[in-house]
């Protein structure tokens, strides 16, 4: 079997430098890849319905605002969920107390 290696590309972006250094204290005090961390966020984001992303996109949030809107999307989901959930069990429930001849 040949040695396959894995191809990167390379993000070249511009960060706030708070927010630049807010990231490299945590990765660094954590003992984590720099590399790692970028890619586990931007995986993340690739991952993110394009309506979550817009509104996690808006750059006039500050840090509070922007958890709590994060918060604010993992409680809708979670409901959403939740009521998906009940729907699913109530109509399994329906088809098992429904005789079949």
């Amino acid at each position: 079997m040949p040695n396959q290696e894995k191809s990167s590309e390379t993000l070249s972006v511009d960060i706030d430098p708070e927010i630049f250094a807010q990231l490299q204290s945590q990765w660094k005090a954590r003992g984590q890849i720099r590399n790692r961390a970028v890619q586990a966020a931007v995986k993340l984001w690739v991952g993110l319905p394009v309506d979550l992303q817009a509104r996690l996109i808006d750059q006039s949030l500050d840090a509070d605002n922007f958890i709590e809107l994060v918060q604010q999307i993992v409680d809708e989901r979670i409901a959403k969920g939740f009521v998906d959930g009940e729907k699913f069990l109530a109509k399994r429930q329906r088809h098992k107390t429904t005789p079949t001849d």
